[in-house]
Formats: C-alpha cells, structure tokens, sequence
C-alpha cells in the first residue's frame, strides 16, 4: 500500500464520515519528566495540552486527537465564526 498524504480526517471523509464540528481544550502543566527529556525542555519549563474531538454531523466523535507541546514555543490560533443562532 502506497504511503498517502491525506489528512486522518479527508481519510474518514473518504469513508463517509464528515467532520463538522470541533472541540479542542487546552491546558497548561509542568511535564512529567519523561516528557521533559523528550521535548528537551528545561526544569520548570510548561507544556501545553491540546485535546481535539471532532464530530460529525449527528455529534458522534469520529475523530480524537491529543497533542503536548512545549508552551514557550507555541502559538495558538483560533478563528471564530458566529452566525445566527441554530434551533436546538
């Protein structure tokens, strides 16, 4: 099987389940230090934790995702849209 750059989630789309929706959470800690050798990070330095679920159109999760980063080198960006209110 030939090697594929397709994202995890164009790969679920392919199979017919569509991402909608996303939640991330992001947290900030002191790594264990396990995490500390491996990020190379000094004494005391955070990380943080981002946690991503994505949802289909029926608000199953269809995709998690979990990522720790070192928090003095990262830039979080989030882009926001609202629009009229959906009828719950």
């Amino acid at each position: 099987m030939a090697w594929s750059r397709r994202s995890g989630l164009q790969a679920l789309a392919s199979l017919g389940h569509v991402g909608v929706r996303v939640v991330e959470d992001v947290t900030a800690r002191i790594p264990r230090e396990e995490e500390r050798e491996r990020l190379r990070l000094g004494a005391g330095e955070p990380v943080l934790r981002l946690t991503r679920t994505t949802y289909d159109a029926t608000d199953r999760p269809i995709q998690a995702d979990v990522m720790l980063m070192p928090a003095g080198r990262q830039q979080l960006r989030y882009e926001i849209r609202l629009g009229p209110s959906q009828p719950g």
